[in-house]
């Protein structure tokens, strides 16, 4: 058997292209709950809807060439294409060319032909075809540093295609599960406009007035925010890098607000990570309600000993413009209709695409677009992709030798579920959103994968963004920075 050989039969085995239009339903089982997801496709549009627990929905697709994405709280943000490897390796499978090799034959019940998909700009994938029926039986992907074990069988004839009718997936690192059976699947009546049409943007957000000062303190360049759950003081970290709301499971138990399923996540390290609904989420005068957030384990202490029960992530940034002054320790909400940008304010695009700030930065002559702005981040990070790709920008100009031999053992930081090592690295120059610094300390990480995502070039975190007043806008996929007081007595 040649790969040629293989791939034209796995393709006349799938049989006809898939149908303009269909409607698939099938139950889903995923984080200990069950559900329902639609997928709803018509020409190019394309939409799915999720429903886990009865609680919590969400959404995807693409409408009129353009992709976009709502979370569980209705906030809808549009993808910029960060992530293009699922693409690129169905691309790669469906035909053919660089990075796909046929293995061989695998002792397998029934006996499988193996093949390996690693095309550039993709990830490692090994697929496995069944000998006598050339359909795609599994898939193994390595993705964030751990191996996903998906499944497929079932295979039932749709519009002429042959579809595998179960999807069972296995997170190898952690043991989470999750499935999916079709139920069933139109392909006769072709979709009404509202099926495949994005939702209208709904947001949990309920404020009175514009602008808020928020009840903020700035200790050590963290950002501690009071807020208020059942007439309860909770103190929660302003956190750019952080895609959701999260809060401490304990905090949820003592307020007695139920949590909803259950899996386990990787950051740092493995943690348990279940959903909740919280009826009101109180920051100064901005009141969020019904809004569906994380519940992990987490509990800080501030530089005052001041115990932070969670983070503040994208859901609650996404609702106005945040005005960060460091130096007087204020955050501002300020509203997103009117906002006009200082004069002075350099500015910077950023995707969305994880429901983190991502921008463009330089180190040396190495361009990298997918440094995350990260408000929660001591330092700030270059990640083990970028250090290997450019291993010359990377390249410590004397400080970080001299750190690692007055300190010759394993540097870490702290992250969620763990711990996180790292090399000190000066390099030089460093440059973003206009600003240029000479030379700069970097964390570079290392065996992180799962901490790092696959996509991501590094941090740019608090001691950076210490010498700028910061205006995260994400309603307009936009970061500007004013330098301070303290960047002018540092750097004139």
């Amino acid at each position: 058997m040649t790969l040629a050989t293989l791939h034209a039969n796995y393709l006349r085995a799938l049989g006809s292209p898939p149908p303009s239009s269909i409607t698939e339903t099938w139950q889903v089982t995923r984080d200990g709950l069950t559900g329902t997801l639609v997928i709803t496709r018509r020409d190019n549009d394309e939409r799915e809807d999720q429903q886990l627990g009865g609680k919590l929905h969400t959404a995807g697709g693409v409408f009129e060439g353009r992709a976009w994405r709502q979370n569980e709280n209705g906030e809808i943000t549009y993808p910029s294409g960060v992530h293009k490897r699922d693409e690129i390796d169905a691309a790669a499978l469906h035909a053919g060319g660089p990075g796909v090799t046929l293995l061989g034959t695998l002792a397998t019940d029934p006996p499988s032909y193996i093949v390996r998909l690693d095309p550039p700009g993709g990830r490692l994938e090994y697929v496995y075809f069944d000998a006598s029926t050339f359909l795609v039986t599994r898939i193994d992907e390595a993705f964030d540093g751990t191996r996903y074990i998906l499944t497929f069988d079932r295979y039932r004839d749709v519009g002429g295609r042959m579809t595998a009718g179960h999807v069972h997936t296995l997170v190898a690192r952690t043991g989470v599960e999750r499935d999916r059976t079709l139920q069933s699947a139109d392909v006769e009546a072709r979709p009404q406009d509202a099926a495949v049409a994005m939702p209208t943007p709904a947001s949990p957000l309920s404020v009175a007035h514009f602008p808020v000062e928020l009840p903020a303190r700035i200790l050590s360049d963290r950002i501690i925010l009071e807020t208020h759950i059942k007439g309860r003081a909770v103190n929660l970290q302003l956190d750019s890098g952080a895609s959701a709301i999260a809060i401490a499971t304990s905090v949820l138990d003592a307020l007695n607000i139920p949590k909803i399923g259950t899996s386990v996540a990787t950051m740092a390290g493995t943690y348990t990570v279940s959903h909740a609904i919280v009826p009101e989420l109180e920051i100064g005068d901005m009141t969020l309600r019904n809004v569906a957030v994380d519940a992990i384990p987490f509990v800080e202490l501030a530089e005052d000993h001041t115990p932070v029960a969670g983070l503040v992530g994208f859901d609650f940034l996404d609702t106005a413009v945040f005005k960060i002054d460091y130096v007087k320790g204020t955050v501002t909400a300020l509203d997103p209709t009117t906002f006009t940008p200082p004069s002075n304010a350099v500015s910077e695009n950023i995707a969305l695409d994880d429901d983190v700030p991502m921008l463009g930065a330089t180190i040396g002559n190495a361009v990298g677009k997918t440094f995350v702005l990260d408000t929660g981040a001591d330092r700030s990070a270059i990640y083990s992709a970028f250090r290997r790709a450019h291993p010359q920008a990377v390249a410590d100009q004397g400080l970080g030798t001299r750190m690692r031999d007055a300190f010759p053992f394993e540097m870490q930081f702290s992250g969620v579920g763990g711990r996180v090592s790292y090399d000190p690295v000066q390099v030089q120059p460093f440059s973003f959103g206009g600003v240029t610094f000479s030379s700069w300390l970097f964390d570079a990480t290392y065996d992180a994968a799962s901490f790092e995502g696959e996509d991501e070039d590094g941090l740019i975190g608090q001691d950076v963004l210490r010498y700028f007043d910061v205006y995260l806008d994400y309603p307009h996929g936009r970061v500007y920075f004013v330098p301070n007081s303290r960047y002018t007595d540092r750097f004139g």
